[in-house]
């Protein structure tokens, strides 16, 4: 006898074969859709929905009938333009490269404009350069009206002085490093508590930079300007017997001290006939025609050639207080001007 669970023979086979019936051998599950037609399930009408949802969803907008807007089929075009304008280069032979002539025009090649780019570094520095343009002078002031100009502003001020607070040569050297990018009533307002404690470079050693900079630190860069001082000091005990000197190389030569600062110090501590140029000075030589100039040393090359000897020692600081507080940047006191008749400005106003 054969036993149950034998296969079917060959006999049995062509038997079903005869009466129409597939010889599969796919098993019947619950997710095999022959399930549902040998159990008679029928499918409830939310879940027909659904399917009819996914159905449209899969087939696209076509089977919907519906067409897409312009702008999306151009945006579709320029996504496929960006695509395949696109260079792949053979790693066996990085000189070939396979593209479409074409296609391949400068606004398809989209470089990423990194730091890296030699691209992004031309584009900052045609940003830096392109600055607002220097107030220029119609012409220059003859050497007559020099004196003149020079002359009305000793008149309003017989005897003008530096705003920085200081008690000797050295102090004065540390409140002007202060100074840079700094206004000098907030440089003062640092120093009231800081000189009292510190008014030699031996003293500055002793105090030391970390308390240095707790006394400075509503300055702008405190902490390198606190480097800075502590530096110069140790030089000045190490190279000048504590004492400021009074030469221009010497003074460049410490930290932290450039040609402006040198000029500021000869001319206060030691009565040097030097100008230094800061934007003020820069604004009201270039404005009123008294010296043209790209930078501040063309400016400072110039004033030393056309002030007149008699006004050298403090034109520096006329020129300073006159462009802080009457030939400011932004909206000038024309009205109030002493050399208002001097001026060569084009836009000057009563």
């Amino acid at each position: 006898m054969a036993r149950a669970d034998k296969k079917p023979t060959g006999k049995k086979s062509l038997r079903k074969k005869a009466m129409g019936k597939k010889s599969s051998r796919k098993k019947v599950t619950g997710k095999n859709p022959a399930y549902k037609k040998a159990t008679g399930k029928k499918s409830s009408p939310s879940t027909i929905a659904r399917k009819e949802t996914m159905h449209r969803k899969t087939t696209g907008k076509k089977a919907t009938g519906k067409k897409s807007s312009p702008s999306t089929i151009a945006r579709k075009e320029t996504m496929h333009r960006k695509t395949t304008d696109k260079k792949h280069t053979n790693k066996k032979n990085p000189n070939k490269t396979i593209t479409d002539k074409k296609n391949t025009s400068k606004k398809a090649t989209h470089k990423k404009t990194s730091r890296k780019n030699p691209a992004y570094k031309k584009a900052s520095r045609k940003k830096a350069t392109s600055k607002k343009a220097i107030p220029r002078a119609t012409s220059a002031l003859s050497d007559q009206e020099c004196k003149k100009f020079f002359a009305a502003l000793a008149a309003e001020r017989p005897e003008p002085q530096g705003e920085l607070h200081y008690t000797n040569s050295y102090t004065l050297l540390v409140a002007v490093v202060l100074s840079a990018q700094a206004t000098d009533s907030g440089v003062n307002r640092a120093t009231v508590n800081l000189f009292p404690l510190a008014d030699t470079p031996q003293k500055m050693l002793a105090l030391g930079e970390a308390k240095l900079r707790t006394k400075i630190q509503t300055i702008g860069l405190y902490r390198t300007k606190a480097k800075n001082v502590i530096a110069l000091s140790r030089q000045l005990v190490s190279h000048h017997q504590g004492q400021v000197p009074q030469d221009h190389d010497s003074l460049v030569a410490l930290p932290g001290v450039g040609r402006k600062t040198a000029n500021v110090v000869r001319n206060i501590a030691f009565a040097a006939e030097t100008i230094a140029v800061d934007t003020h000075v820069f604004r009201v030589a270039n404005r009123t025609g008294l010296a043209a100039g790209k930078n501040t040393d063309e400016v400072e090359a110039a004033l030393l050639r056309r002030v007149p000897r008699a006004y050298l020692r403090h034109a520096h600081h006329w020129l300073i207080l006159h462009g802080r507080y009457t030939c400011t940047a932004r909206a000038p006191k024309c009205g109030a001007c002493p050399v208002f008749a001097f001026c060569r400005w084009q836009d000057k106003e009563r």
